[in-house]
């Protein structure tokens, strides 16, 4: 497209971080600070490498606007670039026993639940089920008859099936779960008390996920998990190139952040 031509550019010897179009990964040129995302900061090494993501990076603008946060006024350091995070990019601030740097990395990677303390694990896995089974009745308007939704008191034969895939995906689960945690992670579903927030039989949206664990970003990680043990898409539209953008953000923050 003329006037959007890319220019050439050098290899990553000067510190300086790739462009944010995944399919470039250029180094962006330090004297150019002008094609940048106003929203999120996320830089490019060109106008047309900007415009060529431009339809793509609308999608996940905010989430990294919110989750991996650059500083509005990037600076260089002696030759190197400073895109210190604005905002904390460890998930969720709140809601868990243990913050995670790097989510959607660890996602990608599919060792997002690896390393993290059996509560929080048994948390996480009925969340991601109920905003699932929230999508489905909402979005595609197919409501699990076992679920809370089609009228079952806890919803547990949906969960235990949602489990019982999860434990099929080679690598989702941690190595060392067994029969037994998944009857804890059901007994604490299957809890009734108003302390236990995980509780099957209240439904839950994504709002809620959001308050409650004080993370714009966390519902996407819930439905991506999610996807992941169904092997669908909610409203036919995979979470993959979200998760592919977001840990490419989380990368360029991690890589490139100088003292």
């Amino acid at each position: 497209m003329p006037g959007h031509a890319v220019p050439r550019l050098p290899s990553a010897t000067s510190g300086a971080p790739p462009c944010s179009n995944p399919s470039c990964g250029r180094v962006l040129p330090v004297e150019n600070l002008d094609e940048r995302c106003r929203k999120c900061q996320s830089a490019y090494c060109s106008r047309g490498c900007r415009i060529s993501n431009k339809r793509m990076h609308k999608k996940i603008c905010t989430q990294l606007s919110k989750g991996v946060n650059y500083s509005a006024n990037p600076a260089r350091d002696k030759g190197r670039w400073k895109s210190a995070p604005a905002s904390s990019e460890w998930s969720p601030p709140k809601g868990l026993e243990q913050k995670t740097s790097v989510p959607f990395t660890k996602l990608q990677k599919r060792v997002w639940l690896h390393h993290r303390c059996k509560v929080d694990i048994y948390r996480i896995i009925i969340d991601a089920y109920r905003l699932r089974m929230d999508d489905d009745a909402v979005v595609d308007k197919n409501i699990n008859s076992e679920s809370v939704y089609g009228g079952h008191l806890t919803g547990i034969p949906a969960f235990r099936d949602f489990i019982d895939l999860a434990r099929s995906r080679e690598g989702l689960l941690p190595v060392w779960w067994r029969d037994k945690n998944r009857v804890e992670c059901e007994a604490m579903a299957l809890r009734t008390d108003e302390a236990n927030w995980h509780r099957l039989r209240v439904k839950l949206d994504e709002d809620l996920i959001k308050e409650h664990y004080g993370d714009e970003t966390f519902p996407a990680q819930l439905r991506i998990f999610a996807e992941f043990v169904y092997k669908t898409a909610v409203g036919g539209k995979s979470t993959y190139r979200i998760m592919k953008e977001m840990a490419f953000a989380e990368r360029l923050s991690h890589s490139f952040v100088t003292g």
